[in-house]
């Protein structure tokens, strides 16, 4: 774990990443649709949820006493946190990649400047593989720790959906693109597995617990769609060939979400 984290502060101190060129358009036509967005509020909304997302199991574990099984869980968890953090730093500092809100229109210059080297570190979300490595990992290692725990559905199910809501964010706060957020989830999923498993960690979680993490995850997807947050941006530059929002839908005896635009 020292390790982990010794060599992520040693890569940000020592890499310095050129700033990419704007290119004219993104690696999936997908993302060309989040160009020019900015939510500053919204981006601060997702730094909350993160950090409730990577808090949560650790205060289910001390609700269950600090036992042998908490220690080892919450040893495994910390290791799940700073192998997901080297990791993600190592790319995003050898990967430069524009941040969405660098094709504000007009030019958010002064935010762009405020955020400096982090302006060009969108490749891959760190917030999304942070918040899914927690969410997996935490949930995996502490109702493996505690298996007969009432607790344990709502701990994958609130963990799913504070994740959900923060990779979500991420993109409505034009701070990271579609495909940094899918490598992000992909990535942080497989070291919240990986991780107990190669300490020695084995449980299946019950059907319950995944109808939890799956309605979590629906929720924690439309709240963050959803959510009134302030667009700084208004106007995102986006290719025509491939543009679309999600919206709330609602009929009589409906509610689910709509997706319009060109495709």
């Amino acid at each position: 774990m020292a390790g982990a984290v010794g060599l992520s502060f040693a890569t940000m101190a020592l890499v310095h990443p050129a700033r990419p060129e704007p290119s004219p358009g993104e690696w999936l036509a997908l993302d060309d649709n989040v160009r020019g967005r900015l939510s500053t509020s919204m981006s601060r909304a997702t730094d909350i949820t993160l950090l409730a997302t990577a808090l949560f199991p650790v205060g289910v574990g001390i609700g269950h006493g600090f036992d042998t099984p908490s220690a080892n869980a919450t040893l495994f968890y910390g290791e799940v946190l700073t192998a997901n953090l080297l990791v993600n730093t190592v790319v995003k500092y050898t990967v430069p990649r524009l941040r969405p809100y660098n094709y504000c229109v007009p030019p958010a210059t002064a935010y762009v400047d405020s955020q400096g080297v982090d302006a060009c570190l969108s490749f891959y979300s760190g917030h999304a593989s942070t918040a899914f490595a927690a969410a997996v990992g935490g949930s995996y290692l502490f109702t493996a720790a505690h298996p007969d725990s009432a607790m344990n559905p709502w701990l994958w199910g609130i963990e799913s959906a504070l994740a959900t809501a923060t990779a979500v964010g991420r993109i409505r706060a034009g701070k990271h693109f579609y495909s940094d957020v899918a490598v992000g989830l992909v990535v942080g999923s497989a070291i919240g597995v990986g991780i107990p498993l190669l300490e020695g960690v084995h449980r299946s979680p019950s059907a319950t617990e995944m109808a939890f993490a799956g309605g979590g995850v629906l929720l924690g997807g439309f709240g963050a769609l959803v959510a009134p947050f302030h667009d700084d941006a208004p106007a995102p530059l986006a290719a025509a060939r491939f543009r679309f929002d999600v919206l709330p839908s609602f009929t009589q005896r409906t509610v689910g979400l709509s997706a319009i635009g060109t495709f």
